[in-house]
């Protein structure tokens, strides 16, 4: 290879990459968490670049700031190989000085229905890269931006880098329904990159194994998800709850809290969800920001949603520490709108009229929401289950939101 790899080894999976297959258009790097598919797609970008006659369009769904974050970490790569000195690194680009190959940074997401951002003042790409392609849900934006990838005389590449989703996602029907001869298939987990990791993310993917091992096998083993007998949702419901024609107001807004019971590394999720009811009387899943908090955290993630959303209240559940998360929350702000709610029923059937309002079309997601909806497609109610944080909040939200239509909790103005 050309740029000096001495200073790497990369696991043999991953040696196809960088054979010249010229029968391959597209490449799939599909894997779990940990798996290092970061590094190595740096490395290939880094190897492609000393080859002339390429150019590259690396993209996201949505890319804020390729400067801060992206640039770095292939600056960062170059570095480990020592051929830095190659290239001269800006704000959207990076270009190789010994080959005059481009790097260009660019959101795939489009600003209209007509305009195609990624491509904007971009011509004669040989390269696509879509990393974090499980976001992108529009398979008609990647088929506009993919038929452009088109020049005569080398070797034209579509590489989409992923952590595989559910089987609903359009990039499993196009590429796992039936091998293609046109695609290479590269798969990894973080067993193969675990000389790399810290003993704590190993620690937590084997606690993981033995309490969810869908969830496992999903997030640390990159596997598609099915969906479960016995959930209230299915990965078809979600698909359409994501197929949003256009946004209509919103008219109330609410932060919902399900808090986890301690909080240390190995904790539960706290849940976060944030859900709006809109003026065509629909309701919209605005972001999910769950994660592993300890009190001051989620108490201060909670207030930043209220006040970005401009929501009219956060909620939390009187029955698993309502008071506790008021006195939380306004320790930190003591002003905010806080509402107590207080469960009457068990967790399957409050949710269930919030799943009928997915049947009825009444609920959209604004972006593919992963973990949430692995929950929501798994979570049965059996006795020794996981509890389901971010799926907890997400009903304790639109429960709120749609209470006119619902009788399974008490609200309490405090």
């Amino acid at each position: 290879m050309e740029g000096g790899y001495q200073n790497v080894t990369l696991s043999d999976k991953y040696k196809p990459l960088f054979r010249d297959t010229k029968d391959i258009r597209y490449v799939l790097l599909e894997g779990g968490r940990g798996s290092g598919k970061s590094f190595v797609l740096s490395c290939f970008l880094n190897h492609m670049s000393f080859l002339k006659n390429n150019k590259i369009l690396f993209t996201r769904y949505t890319m804020v700031s390729a400067e801060t974050s992206i640039i770095p970490e292939f600056r960062g790569m170059c570095e480990t190989l020592g051929n830095d000195d190659s290239f001269i690194f800006k704000k959207t680009e990076v270009n190789n000085i010994n080959s005059g190959c481009n790097i260009i940074y660019r959101g795939l997401k489009p600003s209209s229905n007509t305009a195609n951002s990624a491509l904007k003042s971009v011509n004669n790409v040989n390269i696509l890269v879509l990393e974090e392609a499980q976001e992108c849900a529009d398979e008609a934006l990647f088929d506009r931006v993919d038929f452009s990838i088109r020049t005569k005389g080398v070797r034209n590449i579509v590489l989409l880098v992923l952590n595989p989703v559910d089987k609903s996602h359009w990039i499993y029907k196009r590429f796992h329904l039936k091998e293609r001869k046109d695609t290479l298939y590269v798969k990894t987990t973080y067993l193969d990159n675990i000389n790399n990791l810290d003993k704590s993310f190993i620690s937590r993917a084997e606690e993981i194994k033995a309490i969810n091992p869908r969830k496992y096998n999903n997030i640390f083993m990159g596997d598609w998800l099915d969906d479960v007998a016995g959930a209230l949702w299915n990965y078809p419901m979600l698909e359409q709850a994501r197929k949003i024609d256009k946004i209509a107001d919103y008219q109330r807004i609410v932060v919902a809290i399900d808090p986890a019971v301690s909080s240390n590394k190995n904790s539960s999720e706290t849940g976060i969800v944030v859900a709006a009811l809109m003026s065509n009387g629909r309701y919209m899943v605005i972001e999910d920001q769950s994660g592993v908090y300890s009190p001051t955290e989620w108490g201060n993630v909670a207030i930043n949603l209220y006040h970005k959303n401009n929501a009219d209240c956060i909620i939390g559940e009187i029955n698993n520490g309502g008071d506790l998360i008021e006195q939380n929350i306004r320790n930190l702000e003591p002003n905010i709108n806080f509402k107590q709610v207080r469960a009457t029923r068990g967790k399957i059937l409050r949710a269930e009229p919030i799943s009928a309002l997915y049947e009825q079309g009444k609920v959209s997601h604004l972006q593919r929401f992963a973990e949430l909806e692995e929950q929501m497609t798994s979570y049965t109610g059996t006795q020794g289950e996981e509890s389901p944080d971010r799926l907890d909040a997400l009903v304790w939200a639109l429960t709120e939101l749609s209470s006119n239509l619902t009788q399974e909790m008490e609200i309490i103005m405090v």
